[in-house]
C-alpha cells in the first residue's frame, strides 16, 4: 500500500510540473530591439520628379528669356513665353486638382484598416490567457524548473518546490537551496506574485504592440497607394506639387518672375552706372564721350 502511494504521489507530481521558460539568448534579444517600426508615409521631394522637372524647366525658361535681355515686364513678351512653357505643361489646367490634405488622405482610408483590424479585443483576451499559461504561479510541492544565474553562467535545476527560506530570501527545491535573487526573471515570477502579473501585463502589451504596428503597416502601405493615385492624377492634368499644395504651372511663373525682374533691373542699372563711369573717365582724359561713341558707331555700321 506505502508503495502504491509513492507512485500516486509521483505521478500526480509529474502531472504538474511547472518549469520556467528557457532564457533568451543575447543574439534574440538583439533581434527584438531591432524591430523598431519606421513611419512610411513621409511626402518627401523625390516622390515628386515631374512637380520638380517641370519647376526646373520654368525657371530654365525664364533665366533663358533673362540672358535673351528680353523685356520681362512687357506682356507681350510674357505671353510668347507662357506659349513656350505650353510645351511641357499647360499654363492654367482645365479640371480641377485633388486638393485634399494628407490627413484628409489618412481619414478616407480609415474604415477600411478598422474593417481589417476590429480584433483588437479578442487579441487582448487571447494574449492574456497565453500568458497565464506562459508565466505560471508555483504552489508548494508542485514539480519545477528554474533558472538562475551565478557570475555569467546561467544554470537550471528540477525538482519538487518545498517552500521558501527564511525571510522569503530563498527557494528550496529538492534538498537545494537557492537564491531569490539569483533567479531569472521569468523563474522569480513562478514564486512572486507582483512579478508574474508585470510580466503577464508586459506579454499582453507586446502583442497588442506588435498588432498596432501591423495596422500603422497596413494603414501606411493604403496611404502610399491612394496619395499615389492622387499625385499620378494631379500631375496627369498638368498641376505642380509646391509646399504642400498643388498649383498651376502660371502661379509657379508667377513665382520667380520678380526676381528675374529685380535682377534684370539691377543689370540695367549696373551698366548704365559702368558707362556713365566710363564716359567721364575719357572726359577726364581730355576725349569727347559723345563723339568717341558716335564715331564707334560709324565704325561698327562699316564694318
Amino acid at each position: 500500500m506505502r508503495k502504491l502511494a509513492t507512485l500516486s504521489l509521483l505521478a500526480a507530481g509529474m502531472c504538474c510540473f511547472v518549469f520556467a521558460q528557457e532564457p533568451e539568448s543575447p543574439n534574440e534579444q538583439k533581434e527584438q530591439q531591432k524591430q523598431k517600426h519606421v513611419p512610411k508615409d513621409r511626402i518627401t521631394s523625390a516622390e515628386h520628379k515631374v512637380s520638380n522637372d517641370r519647376i526646373d524647366k520654368i525657371q530654365a525658361l525664364l533665366r533663358k528669356y533673362y540672358e535673351d535681355r528680353k523685356d520681362l515686364e512687357d506682356p507681350a513678351v510674357i505671353n510668347d513665353l507662357k506659349r513656350e512653357m505650353q510645351a511641357f505643361v499647360p499654363a492654367v489646367p482645365q479640371q480641377k486638382a485633388d486638393m485634399r490634405s494628407l490627413i484628409a488622405i489618412k481619414d478616407s482610408i480609415q474604415a477600411q484598416v478598422n474593417k481589417k483590424f476590429s480584433g483588437e479585443d479578442k487579441l487582448k483576451k487571447a494574449a492574456a490567457s497565453e500568458a497565464e499559461k506562459k508565466y505560471p504561479m508555483v504552489t508548494t510541492n508542485q514539480q519545477v524548473k528554474v533558472f538562475y544565474k551565478r557570475g555569467r553562467s546561467t544554470y537550471s535545476i528540477s525538482g519538487r518546490f518545498y517552500g521558501f527560506g527564511l525571510g522569503g530570501k530563498s527557494i528550496k527545491i529538492n534538498s537545494r537551496t537557492v537564491s531569490f535573487y539569483d533567479l531569472l526573471p521569468e523563474s522569480k515570477a513562478m514564486f512572486d506574485k507582483k512579478i508574474n502579473e508585470e510580466l503577464r501585463s508586459e506579454y499582453v502589451k507586446n502583442k497588442l504592440r506588435g498588432y498596432q504596428q501591423e495596422r500603422l503597416r497596413y494603414s501606411e502601405k493604403l496611404f502610399a497607394q491612394e496619395y499615389a493615385k492622387v499625385r499620378k492624377g494631379n500631375e496627369k492634368l498638368g498641376y505642380i506639387y509646391l509646399n504642400g499644395t498643388w498649383v498651376s504651372a502660371e502661379m509657379i511663373l508667377k513665382q520667380h518672375l520678380p526676381e528675374m525682374i529685380r535682377l534684370a533691373k539691377e543689370r540695367a542699372e549696373k551698366e548704365r552706372l559702368e558707362k556713365e563711369a566710363r564716359d567721364k573717365a575719357k572726359r577726364e582724359a581730355g576725349g569727347n564721350a559723345e563723339g568717341d561713341q558716335k564715331k564707334e558707331n560709324e565704325e561698327d555700321e562699316g564694318d
